[in-house]
This record gives C-alpha cells, sequence and structure tokens, in this order.
C-alpha cells in the first residue's frame, strides 16, 4: 500500500521498464489467485495463503516468515527452514533479499522436484488429520 513514510505497491507499479511487475485486481478469490501464482518462477511471499499456493503448484517459494505457522510448514516441507524463510524480524535488508531469492532460483528446477515429491503425501497427511479430528469430534 501507498504511504507517505514508505515506497508502496504504486511506486513498484510505476516501473514501466518492468513488464513482469504487475498489480493483481483488489478482488480475486482463491482459485483466481492460485491461478496467477502457479504461472511465475519463483515467489518471495510474506503470506501463509499465497505461500501454501505456490508449494502446492510447485513453485519455488521463499517466505518471509513472521510466525511459526511459516517456520513449521518449511520444515515439513523441505526438512528445514534454511534457504526457504528469512524471519521477518531478522530480516536486515534488501541485499540479503534479494540474494535469498538468487539462491532460490539457482536452485529452482530441485525446488520444483523436490514440491512434486513431497506434496502429495504431505496433503494426503493434512487429510488424516482432518479425518481423526472430525471422527474425535463425533464420538468416534
Amino acid at each position: 500500500r501507498d504511504s507517505s513514510t514508505s515506497r508502496g505497491l504504486g511506486d513498484v507499479y510505476k516501473r514501466q521498464d518492468e513488464p513482469r511487475v504487475f498489480l493483481l485486481p483488489d478482488r480475486l478469490n482463491a482459485m483466481q489467485y492460485k491461478g496467477y501464482v502457479k504461472r511465475l518462477s519463483g515467489l518471495v511471499a510474506a503470506r501463509t495463503h499465497v505461500s501454501i499456493a505456490a508449494y502446492s503448484t510447485f513453485v519455488p517459494t521463499l517466505v518471509i516468515g513472521y510466525s511459526v505457522k511459516a517456520r513449521g510448514i518449511a520444515r515439513d516441507l523441505f526438512g528445514d527452514e534454511a534457504g526457504h524463510l528469512l524471519p521477518a524480524q531478522e530480516l536486515s535488508g534488501e541485499a540479503e533479499l534479494i540474494a535469498a531469492y538468487d539462491a532460490l532460483m539457482k536452485r529452482g528446477d530441485a525446488e520444483r522436484e523436490q514440491l512434486q515429491r513431497r506434496m502429495p503425501s504431505y496433503m494426503a497427511g493434512q487429510e488424516e488429520t482432518l479425518d481423526a479430528v472430525l471422527n474425535l469430534a463425533k464420538g468416534k
């Protein structure tokens, strides 16, 4: 968002020399957002839902993490968070972010392959957990 004290999305969008930078419409549903996300070669995400959309469509993703959820998802999918998550509280500046993104993109094919291997069992695990919770709620 634009504000008088910091550079906002409007400033990024004004870069007419960069056709890869664009703003999405304000009102898209989850499937529409996911459709845009799955076309990306890589993503830097600061929100959990968009990172999940990227992971589920095998898009290499660097998360600027601020929550336990972001850490847990990275650990579940990759074994640890190194190279996949930058803690927002510890982020020192744009050079660190750019370097982390560049490193992610250098291993982009390996990241996609890892996600393609891991996501089916990860999703199955979530379904099993949901079933167990529903059974508990039903008193089984």
